[in-house]
Parts: structure tokens; C-alpha cells; sequence
């Protein structure tokens, strides 16, 4: 079919700004809503997190497959963001934890529709010889949509609502009608693609997530694990190793980031302006390496520079294990980790580079987009178990345990992971600029 360039003028961009703009937006609130608003603790935070994420994972695979086989794309996309502003809308019925998981698992699965067709959808409407330049759009467009979702959050508490937290079932509202205007967005400016693009040829792109998150919830996802995908060729030992490696190191990252921010709200003292800085400054943290992650590995070695980012975390899990010993709540406690908290965002540019890279490596061209996808549900799964896991030790060991104990797995697990990727060379064909997850 003649390849060529269906999308004129970049108006699409607008609808994804705005998508991204509300999950910014309501990237801090899980922690926000369920201390401050319901007056619960770190275990309920863990519980949301994790039954919100566990709502997300199977979802991602329904509408994914079903996307696939069906040839559709738009419609999925108006389907997420339709569904994210009716969901989020039932936040005004939700008087209880249980009411308000309701509607975050709600979300989640009906937002998870728009994911596995955004980057096809734009590659579809692109010839070729331009997806690099558009995906890196894309890319730059999502991030700083994020980056404006909390920026916005962060000044509406500070100009606006100040530290009251009876307005924050409004943040959500708020949120849900980006999503609206996001829908409105797509259905003027993208047309339904003329052709379709089979992921199983897209093994040459990667999906790096540029921002960590406490759940499962990318922006785009190229390759994901389906029934239909087992091609018949078994995972080698190596990769297997690796993929387990990576899971248990996600667990770790996620075993903190869970209670990190209830800690710095209770313990610390932080109102909520203060947190959504420390989302804001982990965020502009991940954006500023990503732009350098790549050049950087390709200089210095991608080994070197992940295992210099496992240790500069476990260093800062470390130290955050000693400040949870000595709390009280001071500003400068809270700066220090609102800088820790932003000091981990850059370091998840060189970890999650590297990761993907030992998964090329190890699974060469054949099996790369399976092996990503596995690693893409791996990586929800450990998020999921940390989730839940990360309240619980933080409710009965304490936040200071919590920590050290994510050091120490972060420490295990790095070193397998080095081990199994050492003298292992990166195929040609895998090209260091990635697209986001």
C-alpha cells in the first residue's frame, strides 16, 4: 500500500497534551485523597495502588488484542478517553475507600483501551520515513502534558485551595473533563488509519516508560504479551533470568515509591502543594536525562551507567531509611526529599535504558517484541505485589524498614541482572531512541 503522510499540521498533538495533562493531574492523588481526604493510612494507600494496577494489567490485554483483531483504532482511543471522564466523574459518589477503589479500578479499565493503539494509530497515519520525527513528537508532546498536569495541580493548591482537603474530589473532576476535551480533540483532528501496521513489525521500537509510576498506568504501548503471540519459540534460560531479575528490581523501586509519599505527607508534615512538587520534581528529573541517557550509555557504556543508577538508589533508600529514624517535621526535611524524590526520576532514565537494552541483547531480533512485551507485564505484576506488599511493611515495620528492605532487594537484584547481561552485544537494528510506555 503507497506509503503516505495522512496527518497534516500536527493538530492531533493536542488531544494527547491534554490526556497527559490529566494524569499528571492526578499522578499524586491516590496519596493525597486517601491520607488526607479519607483520613486512612499507607496500607489503604498500598491497597488502591495495587487493586487500581491489578484492574489494569488484563485490561491492557483485552483491548489490545481486540484492537488487533479487529483493525480499529480511533474508536479505542475515544473509548479510553470517553471512559476516563465518565469514570472519573463517579468521584463525587465515592464517600469511602472501598466506593473510591471502585471508581479507580473503573478507570482503569476503561482508560487501558486507549493505550495499545496510540502509537499505531500515529505510525499508521505517518508514512515511514518520518516515524522517528513523529514519535519523538509524540515523546515530548506527552511529557510535557504531564509536567503541565502537575505543575497545574501545584498551583491550584497553592492560589487557589490552599491546603483543604475537601476540594480534592474536584482534582479528579477537573481531570475528568481534560479527558473530554482530549476526546473531542481525536475526533476532529485523527482520522481512522487507511492502513494497518502489524506490532510483530515493529520489533525495532522500544517502550521505554520516562516516567516511574506507584501503578501500572503507561500513556502508550507498543508490544504487549497476548495468546496470539506465542509463535512457538521458547524464552532462552538467559532471558528468562533476566526478565525475573528486572521484576524483582521493580518490586524494589515500587516497594518504596508506594510509601515514600505518605511518608513525607505524615511524617514529615508536607502539605500538599509540597507533594505535588515532589511528583513534579521526580517528573522534570526523568525528563532531563532521558534526553541524555542515550548519548550518555553509548559513551560510557549502558552497564557502567545502570549500575552507577541501581547504586545512587540504593544509596538515596538508604538515607531516607536514616531520615525516617530522625523525622520531625521540618522544611528542610521535606526539601531534602522532595530532592531525593526528583534525584530518583533521573536515575530511572539510565535503569530503564539499560533494562531494555540487556532485553535486546539477550532476546535478539526474533524474540525482541515478545520479550518486551514480557517485560512490559512483568514489571505491572511486581508493581501490583509491591503495591499491596509496600503498605503492609510500612504499617507494622515501620517507613525506615520499608526502605532499607527496598535497598536491599534493589541490591540483590542488581547484581543478577549486571551479571547476565555482561559481554552480551546489542543487536544493529536496536536503535537507543525509544518511544514512551
Amino acid at each position: 500500500m503507497e506509503d503516505v503522510e495522512l496527518v497534516p499540521n500536527d493538530r492531533w498533538y493536542t488531544g494527547y497534551f491534554l490526556s497527559n495533562l490529566a494524569g499528571g493531574l492526578t499522578n499524586p492523588l491516590i496519596t493525597l485523597y486517601v491520607v488526607s481526604y479519607l483520613g486512612l493510612g499507607v496500607f489503604y494507600v498500598g491497597l488502591a495502588s495495587s487493586l487500581a494496577s491489578a484492574a489494569s494489567v488484563p485490561a491492557l490485554l483485552f483491548w489490545g488484542n481486540i484492537s488487533d483483531r479487529i483493525k480499529k483504532r480511533k474508536i479505542f482511543i475515544l473509548i479510553g478517553f470517553y471512559g476516563a471522564f465518565a469514570s472519573l466523574m463517579g468521584i463525587l459518589l465515592a464517600h469511602n475507600i472501598w466506593e473510591y477503589i471502585a471508581v479507580l479500578m473503573v478507570f482503569q479499565v476503561l482508560v487501558m483501551a486507549s493505550v495499545p493503539v496510540s502509537t499505531l494509530i500515529i505510525m499508521e497515519n505517518s508514512a515511514e520515513k518520518s516515524w522517528a520525527t513523529t514519535l519523538s513528537k509524540f515523546n515530548a508532546i506527552s511529557a510535557s502534558g504531564t509536567l503541565a498536569g502537575l505543575l497545574s495541580g501545584a498551583v491550584m493548591v497553592i492560589m487557589v485551595v490552599g491546603n483543604d482537603p475537601g476540594y480534592l474530589p474536584m482534582f479528579y473532576v477537573i481531570a475528568g473533563a481534560f479527558y473530554a476535551m482530549a476526546s473531542i480533540a481525536v475526533s476532529l483532528t485523527i482520522p481512522e488509519p487507511k492502513k494497518n501496521i502489524s506490532r510483530k513489525k515493529l520489533w525495532k521500537l522500544n517502550s521505554i516508560r520516562i516516567f516511574e509510576r506507584a501503578r501500572f498506568l503507561p500513556s502508550n504501548v507498543i508490544h504487549f504479551v497476548s495468546p496470539s503471540s506465542n509463535n512457538g519459540r521458547r524464552i532462552p534460560s538467559d532471558l528468562r533470568l533476566y526478565l525475573f531479575s528486572t521484576t524483582f528490581l521493580m518490586f524494589g523501586f515500587q516497594l518504596f515509591f508506594v510509601a515514600f509519599p505518605v511518608f513525607v505527607l505524615e511524617m514529615l508534615g508536607a502539605d500538599q502543594g509540597e507533594i505535588f512538587f515532589m511528583y513534579l520534581a521526580n517528573a522534570l528529573g526523568s525528563v532531563i536525562t532521558f534526553r541524555y541517557a542515550g548519548m550518555l550509555s553509548q559513551k560510557y557504556g549502558d552497564r557502567k551507567l545502570t549500575a552507577l543508577a541501581l547504586l545512587g538508589r540504593v544509596i538515596i533508600f538508604l538515607s531516607m531509611g536514616g531520615l525516617a529514624v530522625v523525622a520531625i517535621h521540618s522544611l528542610l526535611e521535606i526539601s531534602v526529599a522532595i530532592v531525593a524524590y526528583g534525584t530518583l526520576g533521573g536515575l530511572w532514565s539510565f535503569i530503564g535504558l539499560g533494562q531494555l537494552t540487556g532485553v535486546s541483547r539477550l532476546a535478539g531480533k526474533t524474540l525482541r517484541g515478545k520479550a518486551i512485551g514480557y517485560y512490559n507485564s512483568f514489571n505491572g505484576v511486581a508493581q501490583i505485589v509491591a503495591g499491596f506488599s509496600g503498605g503492609i511493611v510500612a504499617l507494622y515495620a515501620g517507613y525506615g524498614s520499608d526502605f532499607v528492605l527496598a535497598a536491599i532487594i534493589v541490591l540483590s537484584g542488581s547484581g543478577l541482572a549486571l551479571r547476565l547481561t555482561a559481554g552480551k552485544r546489542v543487536s544493529r537494528e536496536v536503535s537507543p531512541d525509544t518511544s514512551t510506555q
